[in-house]
């Protein structure tokens, strides 16, 4: 063996050994439920609420310990569950599959359908990924697949109606600043400021993925292509933070992101995950979950992010 391949073997194996910069120690939780975990709504630090679904059997879960343990609310739903709801009060929703709309009362235990047969024109049948209520009356879903059409399915009664505005872009995120409404999703930044009816802006060709608030006047997005972008409060942006290189470009995209007090933390595709402490002037970035998918989110406080993936598999993250 000569010098040279001596060299470059002794490279590679420097490489393939070198540690991300981010290394964050982290617990699995297996459960019960064989389906992926799609999203998480908390109600406090120890009372969460994950949905999921697999194969047209959507499934509701509950934590009452902080993500440590679970148990299946309610499995009987015919549909694939994106995105969810609930009130202090025990009233909820669940975004679904085919733009499908169910509704609780008491708590996730048991759930009713409602679709709109006629108010959602057929090229607007999509899961409902994302969900935000402004208030007991107002609320939005936002949806789409398959980087085609997208949905806004919104109400401004309580649920009692729903409206529907459609877009050429499939959409994954909403969320409410001082300023009103922003959604985001392939190609795509719209914004509601002076009513419920959303516009589309100018913005970086990204496939944003997530939106979270850090404070009332910052906003950041992550997105497929391992991006993330630091925003005003009116969907203006200020700056990129983040983008792959070429090397690993593939395994970084981030599906998901949160934020608490200085905390922003976003998760994604291969356990990729990036962490800012100082309110996004600065994030380290590494693969902290053994290469396990990561779909939805939450800071439960300021020491514990809880993560949600496929095969009914949460992550209870360390992040102090």
């Amino acid at each position: 063996m000569n010098r040279c391949t001596v060299l470059f073997l002794v490279a590679l194996l420097c490489f393939s050994c070198k540690k991300e910069k981010l290394d964050l120690p982290y617990e699995v939780i297996q459960t019960d439920a064989s389906v992926n975990i799609n999203n998480l709504c908390c109600t406090s630090s120890d009372t969460i609420y994950a949905c999921g679904g697999k194969q047209g059997k959507g499934v509701v879960l509950k934590s009452v310990d902080g993500g440590r343990s679970w148990n299946i609310l309610s499995n009987s739903f015919n549909y694939n569950l994106y995105s969810i709801i609930i009130f202090p009060n025990g009233s909820g929703y669940a975004g679904a599959d085919s733009s499908h709309v169910y509704t609780t009362t008491d708590g996730g235990l048991t759930w009713s359908l409602y679709f709109d047969w006629t108010g959602i024109p057929f090229q607007y049948h999509c899961p409902l990924r994302n969900v935000y209520f402004a208030n007991a009356d107002t609320g939005f879903f936002a949806g789409g697949h398959f980087f085609d059409r997208g949905i806004i399915y919104y109400t401004t009664d309580g649920g009692v109606n729903w409206h529907t505005q459609g877009f050429e872009h499939e959409l994954r995120a909403i969320c409410q600043t001082k300023e009103g409404f922003i959604s985001a999703g392939y190609g795509a930044l719209l914004t509601a400021f002076s009513s419920t009816t959303f516009s589309l802006i100018d913005g970086e060709n990204d496939f944003y993925t997530g939106l979270t608030i850090v404070n009332p006047d910052k906003v950041f997005a992550c997105s497929y292509n391992g991006g993330l972008y630091e925003m005003d409060r009116k969907a203006t942006l200020i700056k990129t933070h983040h983008k792959p290189n070429n090397v690993i470009s593939s395994r970084e995209h981030f599906l998901c992101i949160d934020a608490r007090n200085e905390n922003i933390i976003a998760c994604g595709l291969s356990g990729i995950v990036s962490m800012s402490t100082n309110a996004g002037e600065s994030f380290d970035t590494g693969y902290s979950l053994n290469q396990n998918r990561v779909n939805a989110v939450k800071l439960l406080n300021d020491s514990i992010a809880l993560a949600a993936g496929d095969a009914g598999r949460f992550f209870i993250i360390k992040i102090k």
